[in-house]
């Protein structure tokens, strides 16, 4: 665990300001994210200087068990994910190609829910290990899975079978690290959580955050699961679309690397419609930029997804036009 000591009180400030913005997706939740008591003893992640924690890997069964309450597909998703021909043909021998490689792999996933990120990763990793647990050692396939947060799920339980597990318990027995960050949402900005904690803390929580990922993805035989959106999608008064918030310079750039490949995929967790989607191979980026055509084409693939379902939810990726006036719009 990655931490810089504060005070209580500044670790009472930060708790009481992710809980309030963790409520709405608990009340959303039908009953599956419960609110965690604040003790940093306990949860050491709810700490202000906490920006990493350690995995300890549980078995692929335990991690089947708990994707399969909120995803009741999810075996079968995981399946499709790796070795299914929707989205383009199977992944898994590229994947073991790469890996073996020493190249790392960010499973880029849109940010329909806070915890959208986690079900792709699992299912992929899962997939990798358990063909691993047929082979003898010296065969298998050496590789780290990581995953990058918000911060706020260190307030936050999954409810399993009347059991509240803390979800950075659930993200540590998938992820040998477990990263947290302070997303660039509206959610976050509105809240007044910067203002309310040490100045400048969350830029440099951020930048160390990302200098400790590059150094990390650089070693190679990395799997990273990361939205590299800035928020979740707003929904514009209409309701009928749904905007990705443009992708930020430090996000992308963290990417942006000669050994790190990027497999999109979207994800659903409605009652209506429950997946986790390819929509196009490994690709890597030549430049930060190239992020933007990615998110793009996720968009589109959301559209064709909500309306092959009947839905006419219309998903578009924002403009650089609009994140420039929503940025000077913050600033007043």
């Amino acid at each position: 665990m990655h931490t810089e000591l504060y005070s209580p009180e500044a670790n009472a400030v930060l708790y009481d300001k992710l809980r309030d913005m963790a409520l709405p997706h608990v009340e959303r939740s039908d009953g599956q994210l419960k609110i965690l008591t604040p003790d940093t003893d306990k949860h050491p992640s709810q700490a202000l200087g906490v920006y990493r924690t350690e995995g300890k890997l549980g078995p692929p069964d335990f991690i089947e068990f708990v994707g399969q309450k909120a995803m009741p597909n999810f075996v079968e998703e995981s399946y499709a994910l790796v070795d299914g021909t929707q989205g383009g043909p199977p992944v898994r021998q590229e994947a073991q190609s790469l890996l073996r490689a020493n190249q790392s792999i960010v499973i880029a996933t849109d940010h329909d829910d806070v915890t959208s990120p986690a079900y792709p990763l699992a299912g992929f990793t899962n997939s990798l290990r358990k063909a691993n647990m047929s082979l003898p050692q010296t065969d298998r396939l050496p590789f780290k899975a990581g995953i990058i947060v918000s911060k706020m799920l260190s307030v936050l339980g999954y409810e399993v079978y009347g059991q509240t597990i803390p979800c950075m318990q659930v993200l540590e027995a998938m992820c040998d690290r477990v990263y947290l960050s302070y997303p660039r949402s509206k959610t976050f900005l509105e809240s007044g959580l910067a203002e309310a904690l040490p100045p400048n803390h969350i830029p440099e929580h951020n930048d160390r955050l990302k200098g400790d990922i590059k150094q990390w993805m650089a070693l190679g035989a990395v799997v990273l699961g990361e939205s590299l959106l800035a928020s979740t999608h707003g929904r514009e008064e209409d309701g009928n679309v749904h905007t990705l918030r443009r992708v930020t310079y430090g996000s992308a750039e963290m990417v942006t690397r000669d050994n790190i490949h990027l497999l999109p995929v979207i994800v659903g967790l409605t009652e209506a419609d429950r997946y986790m989607q390819r929509f196009g191979p490994f690709q890597q980026l030549a430049s930060w930029e190239d992020v933007h055509p990615l998110h793009e084409r996720m968009a589109t693939a959301r559209t064709e997804r909500n309306r092959a379902n009947g839905s006419n939810v219309l998903c578009v990726y924002q403009t650089a036009e609009q994140a420039e006036a929503e940025r000077r719009l913050q600033e007043r």
